[in-house]
């Protein structure tokens, strides 16, 4: 059994209706089918997929290795280089590189990017609020027994059900966005 408090799901469904329109997400890139692993002599490598990354202008940073029950089985992430009004998109991919299209696992658009063009992180008020704390909510009023940590990178445990409050979040934060890669 999972307790709330009492206004948590009155701001869940205000964020939701405040948050009806997605036509920001048209200009997000859409994130790679899959990434390419190489393992050898017990080094993994993964290969950055986007042609010329070293180039200006490139829509994504590369590759990250990922263990977090926040995205659970998802082994590998990449980030959408923010928009120029600041939005992004997380993409999560499994130990073997394919794209992982389900949520709990996915990762989903972000209506403010938590990372700059150079890929370092920059800790917003933004993103927790327009992104982070509206899924935390939805599975917590789902049932999952979470709790952040690390600075909301993590949960305490893993998701153990995905219900009608996570399914309305993906609805304004979706896996896939309907931007087109370049």
């Amino acid at each position: 059994m999972v307790v709330n408090r009492p206004d948590t799901k009155t701001k869940f469904d205000n964020w939701y209706a405040q948050n009806a329109d997605i036509g920001w997400t048209t200009n997000l890139p859409r994130p790679f089918a899959s990434i390419t692993i190489n393992i050898s002599g017990g080094t993994t490598n993964v290969v950055d997929p986007e042609p010329n990354p070293s180039v200006i202008g490139g829509y994504w940073h590369p590759p990250e290795a990922k263990n977090t029950y926040m995205h659970h089985d998802a082994k590998y992430e990449m980030r959408s280089k923010p928009t120029s009004r600041g939005h992004g998109h997380q993409a999560m991919y499994d130990n073997l590189g394919a794209l992982i299209e389900t949520p709990i696992a996915a990762g989903t658009a972000d209506i403010v990017a938590p990372i700059n063009h150079r890929g370092q992180i920059k800790l917003s008020w933004g993103h927790w609020a327009g992104d982070v704390r509206p899924y935390i909510q939805a599975l917590q009023l789902d049932g999952n027994p979470v709790h952040p940590t690390d600075t909301n990178q993590n949960f305490t445990r893993p998701c153990i059900y995905k219900g009608p409050n996570t399914d309305k979040y993906v609805e304004r934060r979706p896996v896939l966005p309907t931007g087109t890669q370049p």
